[in-house]
C-alpha cells in the first residue's frame, strides 16, 4: 500500500493514517495572510502525529496563492497601515491597524494626504473633488471613494504573492514539526502554486508519498 501512496485516493491515505480524508487534502489561509488559523493548527497537529509513527510517509506542501484575492488582501492592509502612520496610531509589536474607518476626521485627513501625493498628476483632491461636484453626487462618499482609489492603484508584484504563498508552504512545515513532532526532512515544500480560491480563504494541498 505504501508504494501505492502517491496515487492512492485521499480516503485511502486517511485511513492509512487513521484520519479523516478532508484534513489531508489542504491547509486554508485567510487572503493575504500565511498565519496559521486555530482550526488548521489542530489538523495539521493530528496529521503530523499520525505521521510520526509511520516513518515510510513523507509529506509534500503545494504552497498557494491567489493573484486576485491576495493581491486585493494585501492592498487593503498595506493601505491600513499607511493610514495608521499617517494618523500616528501607535501599534503592538505584531498587531496590524484594522479598517479604515471613513467617517473620522483623523482617517479623512490621512487620506486627503495619501491622495494628493500619490494622485498628483491627476489633480489630487481639488480633481477628486471637482469631479464628484460636476456629478451632482458620487456613487459613493468622498473619502470611500478615495480608499477605494487609494487601495486599488498600490502595487503587488508577482514575487511578493510567491513570498506569500512560500511562507505558508513554511507556516505548515513548522506546525507538523513543532505541533505534530514530524522530521522535519520528511517534510517537503513545493514552488508556490497558481490558484482561483473564488473567496476569501486559499487551500494549500498536501500530498503524501513514500519517503527516500
Amino acid at each position: 500500500m505504501l508504494t501505492k501512496v502517491v496515487t492512492a485516493p485521499f480516503r485511502a491515505l486517511g485511513n492509512l493514517l487513521g484520519i479523516g480524508a478532508d484534513k489531508l487534502e489542504a491547509v486554508e489561509f485567510d487572503a493575504g495572510a500565511a498565519t496559521l488559523l486555530p482550526p488548521e493548527q489542530e489538523k495539521l497537529k493530528e496529521v503530523g502525529q499520525a505521521l510520526a509513527k509511520r516513518p515510510a510517509l513523507a509529506l509534500t506542501v503545494a504552497p498557494a496563492y491567489d493573484p486576485k484575492v491576495d493581491s486585493r488582501a494585501l492592498q487593503e492592509l498595506q493601505i491600513r497601515r499607511d493610514v495608521a502612520a499617517r494618523m500616528q496610531l501607535r501599534m503592538d509589536a505584531g498587531q496590524e491597524p484594522g479598517p479604515v474607518d471613513v467617517m473620522n476626521p483623523r482617517a479623512q485627513k490621512a487620506l486627503e494626504d495619501l491622495y494628493d501625493e500619490r494622485f498628483d498628476k491627476q489633480g489630487g483632491m481639488k480633481a477628486l473633488q471637482a469631479e464628484y461636484e460636476k456629478a451632482g453626487k458620487g456613487p459613493r462618499p468622498l473619502h470611500a471613494e478615495m480608499l477605494k482609489r487609494l487601495t486599488t492603484q498600490i502595487p503587488v508584484t508577482e514575487a511578493e504573492l510567491n513570498r506569500l504563498a512560500q511562507a505558508r508552504g513554511e507556516s505548515v512545515k513548522r506546525a507538523l514539526v513543532s505541533l505534530g513532532k514530524v522530521d522535519e526532512a520528511r517534510i517537503t515544500v513545493g514552488a508556490p502554486v497558481k490558484e482561483d480560491a473564488g473567496g476569501k480563504i486559499v487551500a494549500s494541498k498536501m500530498n503524501l508519498g513514500t519517503g527516500k
